[in-house]
């Protein structure tokens, strides 16, 4: 198999496309119904698609249903395709889900990459329910750091009977029996929390901040609340917009302002439309979910608001963070700002700086600072 991350070289040079856990599941599976004739397989959670390649490639050229793979990043599913392409392998013989849709039919086989994120988890084996049976195979596959007793009794409380394997090379595997006569009830997800503002906000599972608004989100909306430098009829775009709850809220203060709403998340995406229907039913706006400001025209918009994240999947690093910037660069009009809050050593006002040629500081706390920078006129 030949395997690149997407973008490549994103969160570090040094970085793979699979780890010790995706080889584990793959030797575990060598042979078994996951490569049978008529076998319908899903495989959840996998970036850059190193078990569903795995899969793929190891499969009898035959007739065969084809595999699906369910996950939420936009930047996963590009990644993945590509891999595909890389390896020889069509695009029919893949159906993606994405991580709001269900997947539909019954499956013989479920791989599921056990990430650090329980609440996805958790959603995901209620959701899978109505699609297995007694005699479908469940397995999980994670590092060590990640398939913790919660994990185990997730699976044991939702799926049936549950056992974990030995560690290897710092993996393991979870497997589960399905129990037919268990009912675990519907997914918990989505949820819903109010602000202090009165603000309903809804959050699919494995979105940021799901049950609360972050500290660095509070201080972000108390820099705009009291210092909101947008013009009448502005565009402002939500970048990295989670639940929408910064979008959302600039709407509750500006009637005369739209909003555009991006993420590389469907998740994200999905929660950021609800939290505006629950709260501006009767506005329109925009939900667009890509790589950073990739959808975005350039140009377009007279404010980008963003909270950046520090890390690309697993990884930390500043790179997701600087690749913003500079779209937002791109995206804004003349005299349009950048804001952005971040964590004080994180130094994004060198970055700003170097991109616009200016960065202010608006508001800060000894913890975070929000900055802004203005598309020179």
């Amino acid at each position: 198999m030949r395997l690149e991350r997407h973008p490549l070289g994103r969160g570090g040079p040094t970085l793979r496309a699979w780890d010790a856990a995706d080889g584990y599941a793959l030797e575990h599976l060598e042979g078994d119904v996951a490569y049978a004739a008529g076998t319908r397989v899903l495989v959840a959670n996998d970036a850059f698609g190193a078990l569903t390649i795995g899969i793929l490639a190891g499969r009898p050229r035959r007739a065969l249903p084809p595999l699906t793979t369910w996950l939420d990043s936009h930047l996963d599913e590009v990644g993945l395709r590509a891999n595909l392409a890389r390896n020889g392998l069509a695009e029919t013989d893949l159906e993606v889900v994405h991580a709001t849709d269900s997947p539909g039919g019954m499956f013989d086989a479920v791989v599921l990459k056990v990430t650090r994120d329980l609440a996805t988890i958790e959603d995901q084996l209620h959701r899978l329910r109505p699609n297995i049976s007694a005699e479908t195979v469940v397995l999980g596959a994670g590092m060590v750091k990640h398939v913790h007793t919660s994990t185990l009794e997730l699976f044991e409380r939702i799926i049936g009977p549950t056992t974990t394997s030995l560690a290897r090379r710092k993996a393991r595997l979870v497997h589960a029996t399905v129990d037919p006569q268990r009912d675990p009830g519907p997914s918990p997800f989505p949820v819903r929390f109010i602000t202090d503002d009165g603000l309903t906000v809804v959050s699919h599972a494995g979105v940021f901040s799901s049950r609360r608004l972050d500290h660095g989100t509070r201080v972000l909306l108390d820099a705009l609340a009291a210092d909101d430098a947008m013009p009448p009829g502005a565009h402002v775009v939500d970048l990295g917009c989670g639940n929408g709850v910064v979008g959302v809220t600039i709407a509750g203060w500006r009637p005369d302002v739209t909003v555009t709403f991006v993420d590389d998340s469907h998740a994200a995406v999905a929660s950021s439309r609800a939290t505006w229907a629950v709260n501006h039913a009767d506005r329109p706006s925009t939900f667009l979910v890509g790589d950073c400001l990739d959808p975005v025209a350039d140009a377009s918009a007279d404010a980008v608001i963003v909270n950046p994240p520090f890390h690309a999947q697993a990884a930390m690093t500043r790179d997701v963070a600087l690749q913003m910037i500079a779209d937002a660069r791109r995206a804004l009009r003349p005299d349009g700002q950048l804001v952005v809050v971040g964590n004080r050593h994180l130094n994004h006002h060198t970055t700003m700086r170097r991109a616009f040629g200016n960065v202010a500081v608006i508001h800060s706390t000894p913890k975070f600072v929000v900055l802004r920078s203005v598309v020179p006129n």
